[in-house]
């Protein structure tokens, strides 16, 4: 390995180090497009751009090392049937990371960043805050990939993938529902202000661990076929589970809460196709599993009481609850989420402004949502639509380039009206929630800018 690479290497490794411990907790990001392939990143972009989507890049003919600096904004607004309308919003920083270093017809690289996240908060009393009144999820990778070219028409890719995941969220809870669950015939009644309990999970996180493969099949100037795959990741998130039953009781319970969730599997596929001069019309599909997450296991366990007030205590045994008759009660009330696979198919037409100086490129792409109306609602929401996305690359210098992107949704608003959440529905089915009818909008716009460093070129 020579001088150059070598500090690239150090480079790019003190850079994910600095970056690591940075938040990105993107706030509405949707499921089937992460903020972090927006832009200059996705499965069809050459060494640095596109390792994080396909590891067949890090086979790249230069060292390159990048950094992207992103941002999504987002506002919500939520009006429930025969409620008033709720608004809420914010901006979230989804950095990015990577580097390659070739090594004759093989290629290294390390990357970082946030495929998946999400992030809100609402005020508490909202028509909303069953649902929801704040909480953050989020799982930032850091991957090593290794890759391949046997010969000039094929590069073949492999990465591990480790997935950092963390959660966090505060809602309101209708104990009443819950005591029903245990005592039909105990005298409290459904949605009554003095059985509006809160539900708060702290400090939840895990580490996981994945694969992703990758090729690019076909000569340079010619068609080119782009194919990834990733495979799901488990992840136990474990932490702590705090519980007011009722704002008017001196009563709360505390516990462990382990939720299991399973990232997805995703397949996508690109092709570059040349369309005239200096051009390149790239479309591309993908497949992300978020079926794999639709019942995700929320498992409570030592649930106790943290009150010296036994005069509280006995207020719920005389209604016939006990505190470890929450335990599962809780634990199954968080554990559906109906999620469905999402699909994802545009294209995005390159051009090439003046050669190894300048590119620009737009796109398109059309994603249908990973949340069915069934079980939507302001704490998981999720959009589909259409995306329209703007990139530029421009190298000053044949070592160091900046680029810049932006992207923003179209016709992000859903109107439910077969929401299958109810109080009347048992804890057991994970659905015991008021319902999500209503009309909900999201406005969502993504900013980028991206520099490039090639130490020789």
């Amino acid at each position: 390995m020579g001088r150059q690479q070598v500090w690239v290497l150090l480079l790019s490794t003190a850079m994910i180090a600095l970056l690591a411990s940075l938040a990105a907790a993107q706030t509405m990001a949707g499921f089937a497009v992460p903020g972090a392939h927006g832009g200059l990143g996705g499965v069809a972009e050459p060494g640095a751009m596109g390792i994080s989507a396909n590891p067949a890049a890090a086979a790249w003919w230069a060292p390159e090392v990048l950094v992207d600096a992103g941002a999504i904004l987002a506002s919500t607004r939520i009006e429930l049937d025969g409620e008033p309308q709720v608004l809420t919003g914010g901006a979230s920083a989804v950095p990015r990371m990577s580097a390659v270093v070739p090594l004759g017809d093989i290629g290294l690289g390390a990357s970082r960043g946030a495929p998946f996240g999400r992030g809100g908060s609402i005020d508490s009393d909202s028509p909303a805050r069953f649902h929801l009144v704040s909480g953050a999820f989020r799982v930032i990778e850091g991957n090593l990939e290794a890759a391949w070219r046997p010969s000039p028409s094929w590069t073949v890719g492999a990465a591990l993938r480790v997935g950092s995941g963390s959660l966090q969220s505060t809602k309101r809870v209708d104990t009443a529902s819950m005591i029903l669950d245990a005592n039909p015939v105990a005298p409290v009644t459904r949605g009554a202000e003095f059985w509006q309990g809160e539900q708060r999970l702290r400090g939840l996180s895990a580490i996981g661990a994945g694969l992703a493969i990758g090729v690019i099949a076909g000569v340079e100037d010619g068609v080119r076929l782009h194919l990834s795959a990733r495979s799901p990741m488990s992840l136990a998130l474990k932490g702590a589970l705090q519980f007011t039953p009722s704002p008017e009781l001196p009563i709360e319970l505390d516990g462990d809460v382990t939720a299991n969730l399973t990232m997805p599997a995703e397949l996508w596929l690109a092709v570059d196709a040349p369309a005239g001069e200096g051009m390149v019309l790239v479309p591309e599909v993908r497949w992300v599993g978020w079926r794999s997450a639709r019942d995700a296991p929320v498992d409570v366990a030592d649930l106790h009481a943290d009150s010296d007030n036994p005069v509280a205590m006995i207020a719920l045994t005389q209604l016939g609850v006990t505190e470890t008759d929450f335990a599962p009660m809780l634990g199954d009330s968080n554990s559906h989420t109906g999620m469905v696979d999402a699909w994802v198919i545009g294209a995005t037409l390159r051009r090439s402004l003046k050669p190894d100086v300048l590119e620009v490129q737009g796109g398109a792409v059309w994603a249908t949502t990973a949340i069915p109306d069934a079980t939507a609602n302001a704490g998981n929401l999720d959009f589909g639509g259409l995306n329209i996305k703007a990139a530029g690359l421009w190298w000053p210098v044949p070592q160091l380039g900046f680029g810049a992107a932006g992207d923003v949704w179209l016709g992000t608003r859903r109107t439910i009206t077969s929401s299958e959440l109810s109080l009347e529905n048992a804890s057991s089915t994970g659905r015991q929630l008021p319902s999500g009818n209503g009309v909900y909008g999201t406005t969502v716009a993504r900013a980028g800018l991206t520099v490039v460093v090639r130490p020789v070129r």
